[in-house]
């Protein structure tokens, strides 16, 4: 799918790129919620947000291409959860967990967390798409020599 995909509506009155998109509802929201006691936005602009959302469940989350990896998605998520769980539950420091993620929080953050699968999923719920695939590329892909 390619941006010109998008309804017209989104691309005439959000923007182009996702960039153009958040700093239109960002603005949308700060310029009508001014002065307010609630937060609102543009009707136009939500009107735009209502048709994107639609054509994004219907085109991306739930075509049927999607759905075809969601068994995988499943797999990978859990086979991930499990891999930062074991390396936290046996104090491996030197795996990607505590590199990337524990060793950075603040105190409050781990004396608050009250257990490792709290952990693990926060982990992975930071993760962008792309990072969740290279690290799943680094535990199941054979080592190059």
């Amino acid at each position: 799918m390619m941006r010109e995909d998008l309804p017209y509506i989104t691309r005439d009155v959000l923007g182009k790129n996702s960039s153009q998109i958040v700093h239109t509802l960002i603005n949308s929201v700060i310029k009508s919620s001014l002065n307010k006691d609630y937060i609102t936005m543009e009707d136009h602009v939500f009107r735009a947000l209502v048709e994107t959302k639609e054509f994004n469940n219907k085109m991306i989350y739930k075509h049927e291409k999607v759905n075809d990896f969601n068994d995988i998605i499943k797999f990978s998520m859990n086979f991930l959860f499990e891999t930062y769980l074991n390396d936290l539950n046996n104090f491996n420091y030197d795996t990607t967990i505590y590199k990337q993620f524990k060793n950075s929080k603040a105190q409050y953050y781990i004396d608050n967390t009250p257990n490792n699968e709290m952990i693990a999923r926060d982990f992975i719920s930071t993760m962008t798409d792309r990072y969740f695939n290279e690290q799943i590329k680094n535990y199941t892909l054979p080592l190059k020599s």
